[in-house]
């Protein structure tokens, strides 16, 4: 019987991978390791690095080119999904960011009268220089096996925004453009 012994540095053990003892062919055989809870099975990542804007609007939009797909290798399995967006508010006001998976909102606080239910939100003055980024990391269950689309939309509260750059955007070193990520990573239940 043939096997691989892999031994770790400093005595610290051995896992050794032994091969059938007989067999029937010569075909290739696949060596399958457990997954082991908590562990990382795959990583996907969409990066925009291009610029978007949104008019003034109370009505949730999607981000243009801020959406990633992933497909879990077990319904047991969760998702562990973040993002970080670069927001400029063109005027005095809000910005509120939210992540869904698929068509629903996930990652949101509790509704509260009419109160909009979001995932982040910035509220400040507007800079003409300034670009601030908000990140967020949030664990799914989508118990499925089936392709899931991650997605973020945004919103503002009477002002137009701007993404992955700044205010003035004037074409000088003071005024920088940015990029936003969103990253889905199956964690193994």
């Amino acid at each position: 019987m043939s096997s691989v012994k892999l031994t770790a540095d400093s005595g610290g053990g051995t896992v050794e991978l032994k091969a059938p003892a007989t067999t029937t062919s010569n075909a290739a055989k696949v060596v399958t390791l457990s997954q082991n809870p908590g562990m990382i099975t795959q990583v996907v990542q969409t990066a925009k690095t291009d610029t978007t804007s949104l008019s003034s609007t109370s009505t949730f939009t999607d981000i243009s080119g801020m959406s990633v797909a992933i497909t879990p290798s077990s319904s047991s399995n969760k998702i562990l999904v973040q993002f970080n967006v670069n927001i400029s508010n063109l005027s005095n006001g809000h910005v509120d960011v939210r992540l869904l998976r698929g068509s629903t909102a996930i990652a949101v606080g509790d509704a509260s009268s009419s109160r909009a239910r979001v995932s982040i939100s910035k509220e400040s003055a507007a800079h003409g220089n300034g670009m601030e980024e908000r990140t967020m990391m949030f664990l799914d269950s989508p118990a499925t096996t089936s392709a899931t689309t991650y997605k973020l939309q945004w919103k503002t509260g009477g002002v137009d925004a701007v993404l992955n750059r700044s205010k003035d955007d004037s074409d000088d070193s003071s005024h920088p453009r940015g990029v936003s990520t969103i990253t889905a990573m199956e964690v193994a239940g």
